[in-house]
């Protein structure tokens, strides 16, 4: 990566990624900045500006529920705009009772490519995560939990709370959690209805490659 940054010191370099990059700070003084979710207006404003450029119209309710299925993430808000201007003659209302049904919110923000598909942004941090990190991603996303302290997630896995803190920890650097306090973490909705999702695989087992 080094090599790729420009020597003048009147350069700058902006680094975007998922997980929290605590190693440049260590090893290139990088600063770093962590950005939460769009307010509810600014979720909105982006929502309906995509929609805007194309002359859709915009039924304010059906804005806000989509704005709020989509948990006011903007790659979820980008595809669910891009679904809709696809389908110009299907009223934006159809498209927030689409995304209604927590089962099928997931199949809905999905477009034709892997960058535009939610489940598959999520999937690129999970593969990332140690088992240890993965198996309490599993917990809370089989529990629904919303808000949950280190101790109480430790009791959910049957691990102690030290333990509990450092996979919480792991969760917050690849943001599938926030820890908006100290050792209080949410759980945004999409991500997880998505731990659900991996919860469910995981209890299901690998498909049977034998043959009857």
């Amino acid at each position: 990566m080094q090599s790729l940054i420009p020597a003048a010191p009147q350069c700058m370099v902006i680094i975007t990624s998922r997980r929290k990059l605590t190693g440049l700070v260590t090893s290139h003084g990088a600063h770093l900045t962590t950005l939460d979710v769009p307010s509810r207006d600014e979720a909105k404003a982006l929502l309906a500006s995509r929609l805007a450029a194309h002359d859709l119209d915009i039924d304010s309710a059906a804005l806000s529920e989509v704005t709020e299925a989509c948990a006011r993430l903007p790659l979820a808000l980008v595809i669910a705009a891009t679904r809709a201007v696809a389908r110009p003659t299907v009223p934006l209302r159809h498209l927030a009772e689409e995304l209604k049904s927590e089962q099928n919110r997931l199949n809905v923000l999905r477009g034709g490519r892997a960058s535009d598909d939610i489940r598959a942004a999520f999937s690129w941090s999970y593969r990332r995560l140690t088992s240890a990190e993965a198996r309490m991603f599993r917990v809370l996303g089989a529990h629904r939990v919303r808000d949950i302290t280190a101790a109480d997630a430790g009791r959910l896995a049957d691990v102690p709370t030290s333990a509990a803190t450092q996979a919480l920890t792991g969760l917050a650097h690849a943001h599938l959690v926030r820890e908006y306090a100290p050792r209080r973490y949410h759980f945004d909705d999409l991500v997880s209805t998505y731990a659900a999702e991996k919860a469910r695989e995981e209890e299901d087992g690998p498909p049977d490659s034998t043959t009857p």
